[in-house]
């Protein structure tokens, strides 16, 4: 039978030459690769086959691609492994939207598309599994079982799973936890979240651009305890920065919903008519925020002049806002984004996993 010569695509081909000047010294552990432009033009190839060469030298562990900074040569280049197994274990109820909210449910999901966003460009798989949220020794012996025969790290989503985070600790497998509120407690288990002081801050400023000199919270009644505290915490920091800046704040409180209704219409037009408007209001929730827009259109009541809306703290959900509204975003995409970029460089190289806090951002509105 005769044997053809395997065909070299044109990212191959330029993978095989970058990885010859590594191995011969020409490309030094450190070095700073030219941009996916610049590169293009010296191969003399197009910047698509170009892109696709730094994939894959990535993917096989010979640069490190880092954003908006650039691909570096590997320090330990030799240390190349096969896939790195993250596993997510996840409530088996806590999750649905209708226990935490849309607005949470949304957030979680895109912490979990953070996690998985980079698996081809750093050669790992996540797995997320529903699993019981249990001390009993029989059910966590199990769970443990099942983490250590399909998994080389774990990654926990919040607060849940005291107990099997234990056991994960005494069996010293690698781990993080995704928590988008900071984190103040000691734990052996390192945490990537967000700092909200600073983004309170950052968020204060902006309402200080429009001048206000009177602030109101319009938020839901929430049945669970536990999120009803942390809504309420929040506030309360943003209470803080407003306060400080001389801004009087007051608030009002509806029955919970899950969408617009007529009951939060009509429970909002009380608030809004029949009075002198604040300069502007923070609706910490979705329904509120839409319902509230349609309201102060409808009644003519000066809708981005005279009577700002603020949506609060989340993830994408505020951006579906029309109009569109200033509001503090959230990284969850960005805390799962690291969580699984953590976990792959403990696993192949050994970097020492360390609790990281990032920065939310403000989106303005479209502006």
């Amino acid at each position: 039978m005769t044997e053809y010569p395997k065909y070299e695509t044109i990212p191959e081909k330029i993978f095989r030459l970058i990885v010859a000047k590594i191995q011969s010294g020409e490309l030094c552990a450190g070095d700073r690769l030219p941009g996916d432009r610049q590169l293009a033009g010296e191969y003399e190839v197009g910047r698509s086959s170009m892109i696709a060469a730094l994939q894959l030298l990535q993917q096989k562990g010979y640069i490190d691609r880092i954003p908006m900074r650039g691909s570096f040569v590997r320090t330990n280049v030799e240390k190349i492994t096969g896939e790195v197994r993250i596993f997510v274990p996840l409530p088996e109820a806590v999750m649905l939207p209708e226990l935490i909210g849309f607005a949470n449910f949304i957030a979680e999901n895109e912490m979990q598309q953070g996690m998985v966003a980079e698996a081809n460009l750093r050669n790992f798989s996540t797995t997320f599994r529903h699993m019981e949220d249990s001390s009993d020794p029989l059910v966590l012996r199990r769970q443990l079982e099942i983490i250590s025969e399909s998994a080389d790290a774990v990654a926990f989503i919040g607060p849940q799973f005291i107990h099997l985070r234990e056991q994960i600790m005494q069996q010293r497998i690698p781990a993080v936890i995704v928590e988008p509120n900071q984190i103040f407690h000691s734990e052996e288990i390192p945490s990537i979240s967000y700092n909200r002081e600073t983004a309170f801050a950052m968020l204060t400023e902006r309402v200080r651009q429009d001048t206000p000199h009177t602030f109101e919270f319009i938020y839901l009644d929430n049945p669970t305890i536990s999120a009803r505290l942390d809504l309420e915490y929040r506030m309360k920091i943003f209470e803080k920065h407003l306060i400080a800046r001389n801004i009087e704040v007051k608030y009002h409180v509806l029955p919970n919903v899950d969408r617009v209704s007529p009951e939060l219409v009509s429970g909002l037009e009380e608030i809004l008519t029949g009075r002198v408007l604040p300069d502007a209001v923070c609706c910490p929730h979705f329904p509120v925020v839409m319902a509230v827009q349609e309201i102060a259109l409808r009644k003519n009541l000066g809708l981005g002049e005279k009577f700002r809306v603020f949506g609060f703290t989340g993830g994408g959900i505020f951006s579906l806002a029309y109009p569109s509204v200033p509001y503090l975003r959230v990284p969850c995409f960005e805390l799962g984004r690291i969580a699984s970029e953590m976990l792959c460089e403990h696993v192949v190289s050994g970097k020492k996993l360390q609790s990281r806090v990032i920065n939310g951002t403000i989106y303005d509105g479209g502006k």
